[in-house]
Order: C-alpha cells, then structure tokens, then sequence
C-alpha cells in the first residue's frame, strides 16, 4: 500500500493519526509535520511541512540543511529540533567501528562514517587512529573547510594520534559535490599526510574521499603504498 494514497489531507490531530494507522504509513509531510511540531500563527504544520519538503527538494535536501537554511522557515528552535531528528537517522544507520578491534577494510571505515559524510554541506575530516595491530583507538572530525586550506587539519590529525599514542591512522574526507575522484589537492594532502607519518614512524593506511556517489580509497586503487602517493591508475568504489 502507497503510504501517500492514506495521507493526502492536512494533519488536524497527528497524534490520533498515528495510533489509528501508526507511523509507517504516514507520508513524508505527515512525518515531518509530526517532527516540527506546531507553531504560533501557523495555520498547520502539515502545510509547513509540504513547504519545506518542496524547498529544499524532498527529504534528501532536508538531510543535507543547517540551522541557516532551515531557520527562516520554521525558527531556530524547530529548526534545531529537526536537525537533531535527522542526526538521530544518520547515526541509526552508521555502523560505528569497534574499538580495540582490528580496522579491515575500507568499506567497513565507509559503513561507520559514510551516512554523516554524505550530508555534509561542507569538507570534513575525519580521523581513526590506530595501535600497533591495526585495532581502532580513537575517531574524530579535527577539521571542516577545503582540503586545500586545511593546514590546520594536519596538525591536528598528528596531535590527535599522539595525544591517543596511535601508530598508524586512516583519514577520511567528504566531497560535497558527489564525485569522490580524487582532485589535486587531495593528492597533495595525501602525500603530506604520508610525509609526516614517515618522520613520525607512523603508518598511514588509507586516506578515503567519501561523496554521495561513492568512495574513493587511496590504499584500495594502488595509489598509496609504503613508498608514497603515485598518480598511475584510478579506480572508484
């Protein structure tokens, strides 16, 4: 059954709705009307909800909104409300590495940070540091903004895998543009990041460019080895 075919009309009461046909069948209006919740003045939250959704483009753009674009709409404090509801989804469907468990693959780092990568609006970088046999430490974003102005980021990454007495690291970074190829900056972060691993005795793994399209791995397309960053092959996940 079509949960829209059931939810065409405005919420009156979207408390009763949802004990007389639960919350599964709501549409996506009804959902998000139930989420912001009244306001003063406003006729029904169910019309602010159909705005909103037709604003930013269906619950895909919601996911990807800031205080900024959501507050004209609905208010700082609604807007705010919203956006926890929509890291609580993000964070449901993360599957969060272990600590003190061994770091395989770059799907599984993918799986643990991708969904909240995915809908950020901005650069991130994240960082797992790691002990001795790749078993996970610690896992934190140390920087938002470009690649190539995230100077910052490397001091970060460093002090964050010595504070945590790490000896090798994974870095991830997002492209909010959904094309997780790898540009020329990404590169020359990645040599920097190798670089400094070497003069630190430390062993980079990976360095992953996560986007809505995808994954890229440098370790996974032969672009990262023990001797550094080569520009021979490509190959996206």
């Amino acid at each position: 059954m079509n949960p829209n075919a059931l939810s065409r009309a405005p919420l009156d009461d979207p408390h009763a709705r949802v004990r007389r046909v639960g919350v599964d069948l709501l549409s996506d209006a009804e959902v998000l009307a139930l989420a912001i919740g009244p306001a003063h003045r406003e006729p029904s939250p169910y019309a602010a909800a159909v705005a909103l959704l037709d604003e930013h483009g269906g619950l895909a753009g919601l996911m990807r909104g800031s205080i900024g674009s959501l507050a004209p709409s609905l208010g700082a404090r609604r807007a705010a409300r919203l956006l926890a509801a929509l890291e609580l989804c993000r964070r449901a469907r993360e599957q969060p590495l272990q600590y003190l468990r061994r770091c395989l693959s770059s799907r599984e780092v993918v799986a643990a940070f991708g969904p909240r990568l995915r809908a950020a609006t901005e650069e991130c970088v994240v960082v797992v540091v790691l002990d001795a046999r790749q078993r996970v430490l610690a896992e934190r974003v140390v920087a938002r903004g470009p690649i190539s102005a995230v100077a910052v980021g490397m001091r970060e990454v460093f002090s964050l895998v010595v504070r945590e007495g790490g000896a090798g690291v994974v870095v991830l970074h997002n492209h909010p543009s959904g094309d997780p190829r790898p540009s020329e900056a990404d590169l020359r972060f990645t040599r920097g990041l190798h670089d400094a691993c070497l003069c630190l005795d430390m062993l980079l793994l990976d360095h992953i460019v996560v986007a809505r399209e995808g994954y890229f791995s440098f370790r996974d397309s032969g672009l990262l080895g023990r001797d550094g960053v080569n520009d021979d092959g490509e190959k996206s996940r």
